[in-house]
């Protein structure tokens, strides 16, 4: 027997550290790693497993008993983005697991014939936890916001490195839900670690979000995942994970009515025989039979996965019977996690939290809200939607069109027989204007919150930290920024769009723009794009891609480069394709992809062209005071010539007009902005006659 289990434990984790190319599981990477990391446990897994092979050998461990209940709770770390998955879909994932443990999913008329009389009922239930390790009320889902969740591994176990403590092992079986995983390289999405390790707090389930259940982020896949990873936590291996071997004990998963496969392989190749040694051992068998891709420890989303077979229904007990897990079924422990049988919650104090679809949408669109409320379903929803206008509904999850443009707050109260609680979140839709007010030029500095403002919204929601506002010298210029040298991932994507701009009264119209960046260490494969469209972002046009050395400013640098000189920075003119010149909803995107760069910086945005007015006055030639400015501002108009038709317009940073006057030349002009509800920030004055035009800034101080 030591011999034998020897041979199983070199099989089992001392093995390659890498990944097929396909959607693969990330188990046999993450547990060789912790042989590796704790090579102080490999003794006492050697015993556990040993154990474990000894309580497995007789079939049917006590015979005949009730269903084992497995008290779990999901924690779904997230940015506020689509992995913030819906309780729906978390209850979806665990009714494909308990149909499948149990043998009753629908497809169990797919097993082959010569199979079915092998195919197992495991009698083992998981179920969300009613109390958690506090004696509270719980709906056995846990919500945290976490920067990591993109970069997943074992990172997300531990508040300590930005992700959340497992409940007790020993009590509750934890699955961690998150936006991505990144072992050795990118397509893990799932692993789980055994439980002959003995009791960490690494033990449980990750589980990339797009394969929980078969609805929500999950729609089309067969939510299989969970199943194959859960039996991984049982003490169940790949059934290719020994290769073909000389017999049944030491070939693929070691255990004896599942045929040996030489090789991880994907897809239904019902006719694949890839070991010729079925028969070999005490087998089930007595002749060659094809692989058991119906098997769920086979590759995971083949689509074809329906069965387990007894004897890993044997290991499985021998492991709940003979590891810490032991701990997880008994009666007193379903007792105390809310899991027995007729248990009754009783109602538990409301935690409000939604999401939605879009934080930028042009007027006459809409955004998806979702109810992503935890410790119970409310009797009631009121989601109260302010801005511009207000907009009160009370659906669970609400369509809601939008028809008026700005920035909108939500606040989503739910009730219960406990009460009502609110969440509120502040300006997260901007809502735009199709059509930008005309002018001759647009020219954004990114002074006063150009993110807070409505002229820019950013896309971080599902990658990672993403765009920020940041001060880069002492007297306040701003600029925005990707903290880019802290992130050792590539691929990540991060967006930022404008508002509409309207580019009627510009001939010839180009877009400028600057940026700062460098490479770490002499090259990175970081990239730029940035894209132009004139149907509010439906589609969008390519117009600029630069990536590593082509896209630097600054020379290589380990150290986070701060940009304070004009050299620092370079400076990009794009043309604007004719066809989009007259667009009176002209927008701009810019997407920076990581590639283990430096920081990037973003900054002094401008529209420029040939006005339409004869003559353009500097902003030395007419005077604005005072500036700042809070309840008026006097404009001096004499250099415009007496008698002369004027305008004045004083327009935000988005381009929406806030305030319109017609006057006359040769004054000076005093406005009273104290009915214009103008929030402190940047403006820009546009003054035009027939003959000449004039622009600055305006700083609104209040």
């Amino acid at each position: 027997m030591k011999k034998l289990m020897l041979t199983m434990a070199a099989g089992v984790f001392f093995c390659s550290l890498s990944f097929s190319q396909e959607n693969s599981c990330g188990t046999d990477y993450m547990n060789t790693r912790y042989g590796q990391l704790h090579p102080e446990r490999l003794s006492y897994r050697e015993q556990m497993l040993q154990a474990i092979q000894s309580a497995s050998i007789e079939p049917g461990i006590g015979g005949e008993r009730n269903t084992l209940v497995i008290p779990a709770v999901v924690h779904v770390m997230h940015k506020g983005g689509v992995e913030n998955i819906s309780t729906e879909q978390i209850e979806d994932a665990m009714r494909v697991l308990n149909e499948d443990l149990r043998r009753i999913n629908s497809d169990t008329g797919n097993t082959r014939g010569i199979f079915k009389p092998y195919a197992s009922d495991f009698n083992i239930e998981l179920r969300l936890a009613k109390i958690d390790p506090s004696g509270n009320c719980t709906n056995g889902i846990t919500r945290t916001f976490s920067p990591i969740t993109y970069e997943a591994d074992d990172n997300i176990k531990s508040t300590s490195t930005g992700g959340i403590d497992p409940w007790p092992v020993n009590k509750y079986f934890n699955i961690w839900v998150v936006g991505r995983i990144v072992l050795g390289q990118s397509g893990v999405i799932g692993y789980a670690y055994f439980p002959s390790w003995g009791m960490s707090n690494e033990y449980g389930v990750v589980m990339d979000n797009k394969y929980m259940g078969t609805i929500g982020t999950a729609d089309g896949k067969d939510g299989r995942t969970l199943t194959h990873e859960v039996g991984h936590c049982l003490e169940l291996y790949h059934t290719f994970q020994s290769g073909c071997g000389n017999n049944c004990s030491n070939s693929g998963d070691q255990i004896c009515d599942t045929p040996p496969v030489s090789s991880a392989t994907f897809g239904c190749a019902f006719a694949l025989n890839s070991c010729s040694n079925d028969a070999s051992g005490p087998s089930a068998y007595n002749t060659d039979v094809p692989d058991m891709i119906e098997n769920y420890m086979s590759y995971n989303q083949n689509f074809c996965q329906n069965m387990f077979s007894k004897g890993q229904k044997n290991r499985s007990e021998a492991a709940l019977t003979t590891t810490f897990i032991s701990s997880l079924v008994t009666p007193a422990n379903n007792a105390s996690t809310g899991t027995t049988d007729g248990f009754i919650a009783q109602d538990c104090t409301l935690n409000p939290d939604f999401a939605w679809s879009k934080s930028a949408v042009c007027v006459g669109d809409s955004v998806q809200f979702y109810d992503l409320t935890m410790n119970g379903l409310p009797d009631s929803y009121t989601w109260q939607i302010t801005g511009p206008q207000t907009i009160n509904r009370t659906e669970t999850s609400p369509l809601v069109t939008f028809t008026i443009p700005g920035l909108y707050s939500v606040n989503l109260s739910v009730t219960n027989a406990n009460g009502t609680q609110s969440l509120l979140k502040t300006g997260i839709i901007n809502v735009l204007d199709p059509n930008g007010t005309p002018t001759w030029m647009f020219l954004d500095n990114m002074e006063f919150q150009p993110l807070g403002s409505g002229r820019w919204t950013a896309q971080n929601l599902a990658y990672g930290e993403g765009w920020e506002e940041k001060i880069i010298t002492a007297n306040g210029n701003h600029t925005l920024y990707i903290n880019n040298i802290q992130n050792d991932f590539e691929d990540l994507k991060y967006e930022v769009y404008s508002s509409s701009y309207n580019l009627t009264e510009i001939a010839d119209p180009k877009f400028r723009f600057k940026t700062a960046f460098a490479s770490r260490f002499g090259s990175s494969s970081d990239n730029l794009k940035v894209y132009f469209s004139t149907d509010c972002g439906k589609n969008w046009i390519l117009r600029f891609s630069k990536t590593g050395e082509t896209l630097a400013s600054l020379p290589p640098s380990p150290l986070p480069i701060n940009p304070i000189s004009g050299s620092d920075w370079t400076e990009w003119e794009l043309d604007i394709p004719t066809i989009m010149e007259n667009s009176t909803n002209f927008r701009v995107k810019f997407v920076f992809e990581t590639g283990l760069g430096n920081d990037f910086y973003l900054d002094d945005i401008n529209i420029m062209g040939t006005s339409a007015i004869a003559e353009q006055i500097t902003s030395e030639q007419i005077f604005i005071s005072p500036n700042p400015a809070s309840d008026f501002v006097q404009i001096d108009l004499r250099l415009l010539g007496a008698g002369q038709p004027v305008t004045i317009r004083i327009c935000d940073m988005g381009g929406r007009t806030v305030y319109n006057k017609q006057t006359q030349g040769g004054t000076v002009f005093y406005a009273d902005l104290t009915q214009h509800n103008l929030r402190s920030g940047m403006y820009t004055v546009y003054l035009e006659s027939e003959t000449s035009a004039f622009t600055s800034k305006l700083i609104i101080s209040k």
